[in-house]
């Protein structure tokens, strides 16, 4: 409770310096009253925007331990993440939704510091959505995998055209 408190007063402070450090550095001395009062909103903000963060990072904590329940390997699967996504361009949108779910199948089929658990590629696929950040998409395991004619399939093409980042990435004691 003191903490809180020790916040707040820390963050009324900031307000009140940025509010006279405005009004001294203030062009116009006519400033309005509904101008003044917007300046303790803007100080609060970056505020809202740590605690959006840190709850971020705790999310990806508590699906990093439900996709990887090893802690010894748990670097190593955030590591491939990390890569996945550098790569992929997954959280950024510049990924499509059947990519998403191919990629998520590689990893479950092919990585085996995964939590091998989680049966369903469905769920899976809606943790690793979920750690990106992006919308699970709809396509089933199937969509990944059936080629159509004579076209290697999404899973085939994205795996075989990636083939040594996939060899180096998903390697079990690979140090990128």
């Amino acid at each position: 409770m003191n903490e809180a408190v020790l916040l707040n007063d820390d963050t009324i402070m900031e307000i009140e310096k940025e509010a006279s450090a405005n009004s001294i550095l203030s062009k116009d001395s006519s400033q309005t009253l509904t101008e003044k009062e917007t300046l303790p909103h803007k100080a609060v903000q970056p505020l809202a925007n740590e605690k959006k963060n840190s709850s971020t990072l705790l999310d990806k904590e508590k699906l990093l331990e439900k996709l990887c329940p090893s802690l010894h390997n748990r670097e190593q699967v955030r590591k491939i993440l990390e890569k996945v996504d550098e790569r992929f361009e997954i959280s950024n949108g510049e990924c499509s939704k059947l990519d998403i779910a191919t990629l998520c199948l590689i990893l479950k089929e092919k990585c085996t510091l995964f939590n091998k658990n989680i049966r369903n590629f469905s769920d899976f696929k809606g943790c690793i959505c979920s750690y990106y950040g992006v919308a699970n998409p709809s396509y089933k395991k199937n969509d990944c995998i059936a080629g159509s004619g004579t076209s290697p399939s999404r899973f085939d093409e994205l795996y075989n055209d990636n083939g040594a980042f996939w060899n180096l990435c998903l390697r079990k004691n690979n140090q990128f």
